[in-house]
């Protein structure tokens, strides 16, 4: 289950046991919140399978989405300080159901800090997915400018 999230795909099998035991699974309705504009993800979330989107409410109330999680990627908080007020909304949309796995920022500092050598792995394989969602970003931005000046 875990082997199918991008971001510990090439984990050696020792530290996929450990993220394994820290992990908190949690299904929810389509429709239902994982968290909300002004509250700040308290964990780091894993989509197993259904689709999480991502998004902002706008003045007029309306979700803008803004990205489409699906099987495999990871969304949220890796802050072991704890939670941070931000902008943003993650809901669970177009499937009946969706599982995630969830991790406690905290318990995987421990691990990182336990275990250096998984903590080397982890973060070069978050910012290698962090990496590709900035480049994608800004291409889209770059796209949207193009768009507004003609």
């Amino acid at each position: 289950m875990l082997r199918d999230i991008d971001l510990f795909r090439d984990l050696p099998e020792a530290h996929m046991d450990k993220l394994a035991a820290a992990a908190r699974p949690w299904t929810l309705i389509r429709g239902e919140s994982v968290f909300r504009d002004g509250e700040g993800a308290e964990r780091l979330y894993a989509v197993l399978s259904g689709v999480v989107d991502v998004g902002r409410v706008g003045r007029d109330g309306k979700f803008v989405r803004l990205a489409r999680l699906e099987r495999g990627e990871v969304f949220g908080a890796l802050s072991p300080a704890g939670p941070r007020a931000r902008g943003g909304t993650a809901v669970a949309a177009i499937a009946p159901e969706t599982h995630l796995v969830s991790w406690d920022p905290a318990e995987l500092h421990t691990l990182m800090t336990q275990d250096p050598a998984f903590g080397l792995a982890f973060m070069r394989n978050l910012v290698a997915r962090l990496s590709g969602r900035l480049h994608s970003a800004s291409e889209a931005v770059f796209t949207l400018l193009q768009a507004m000046a003609r």
